[in-house]
């Protein structure tokens, strides 16, 4: 399982990305965690946890204009055993510079975007200049965004619980259940 933050809704509560951390290191399933991060303090609390003793940190950069040096230092990162995704990801520029940088994922956002075709034009970038990153669709509405990214041939997808209600929504199958369940009654 898989976790992600969301800074607004973190501030909001008043949590901090390291406190958050702190309350998930106790469950078992968590592979991948993805914290938001634009300050060197915030990522230097992590570098204080034994790399054995936690599960794959994923720390989030916004691809924008302000954190293009702290971008630079993914490579500090790695030296540390933490990954790096970009996040915020619009157009093929901000997925270069984030490919071309190293990160580890890049997140590339389907319904906010104004370029339908973003997502497909990404993959097809990351695959014809052979980049290792994993990319991940992200900012879906309904189920045919789900669809659509599935088809688009990135690695992950990262979908909010009211989407994921929408996926098992299907007309045909309602029809075969029915028809199964008055069967063997």
């Amino acid at each position: 399982m898989g976790v992600t933050t969301n800074p607004m809704l973190l501030k909001m509560e008043k949590v901090t990305a390291f406190d958050f951390y702190d309350n998930l290191s106790s469950i078992d399933e968590i592979i991948l965690s993805f914290f938001q991060i634009t300050k060197r303090e915030e990522v230097e609390k992590f570098y204080e946890i034994p790399a054995i003793n936690r599960p794959k940190i994923v720390f989030k950069i916004p691809l924008v204009k302000e954190h293009y040096n702290f971008l630079k230092s993914i490579k500090n990162f790695k030296y540390f055993k933490y990954y790096t995704c970009g996040t915020i990801t619009y157009d093929l520029v901000q997925l270069y510079t984030a490919l071309d940088l190293g990160v580890d994922y890049c997140i590339i956002l389907v319904s906010k975007n104004e370029n339908k075709n973003f997502l497909e034009e990404a993959v097809e970038f990351k695959n014809k200049h052979k980049y290792k990153t994993d990319l991940i669709a992200a900012s879906f509405r309904e189920k045919n965004d789900i669809i659509r990214a599935l088809s688009s041939g990135v690695e992950y997808l990262t979908i909010p619980p009211n989407v994921m209600e929408k996926i098992f929504i299907n007309a045909q199958a309602e029809k075969d259940y029915e028809n199964f369940s008055n069967y063997i009654s």
